[in-house]
């Protein structure tokens, strides 16, 4: 997940090259959803969780890397369907609500059914600049 949205560029930019003061979340939003995100375009699985954002922490590195410092549960599914995108929000409440910084896919596609869960274990979800 390499992806930063539009909101994101643009906060990292003031940030960074401005006096533009940034705001740090006080909890990410981690959500899955059923197409493939774009830097404006973001479409959660509310059909298929009854809350498709939780919460989600990161590990300081060494490197330009971070990942998620434990393992994020979505489930128990609603209904059955394709989860193809990830998303990274500064809120965890859903859907609509606060602003998304990072974007990606999995790296497979995943059907669910009913009674599923989806797990992204420690470690596995890498956000990179470079």
């Amino acid at each position: 997940m390499a992806n930063i949205t539009d909101f994101g560029e643009k906060l990292l930019l003031d940030w960074c090259l401005t006096g533009g003061a940034a705001t740090r979340p006080s909890a990410w939003g981690l959500a899955i959803g059923t197409g493939v995100p774009t830097d404006s375009t973001f479409v959660e699985a509310t059909g298929l969780l009854a809350s498709p954002r939780v919460t989600v922490g990161f590990a300081q590195q060494a490197t330009g890397t971070l990942t998620n410092s434990v393992a994020v549960t979505f489930g128990t599914f609603t209904a059955a369907g394709t989860v193809s995108g990830v998303h990274v929000w500064d809120s965890m409440l859903s859907p609509g609500s606060g602003n998304c910084l990072w974007h990606g896919t999995l790296a497979t596609a995943r059907v669910v059914a009913s009674g599923d869960s989806l797990v992204i274990a420690s470690g596995a979800l890498s956000i990179t600049l470079a």
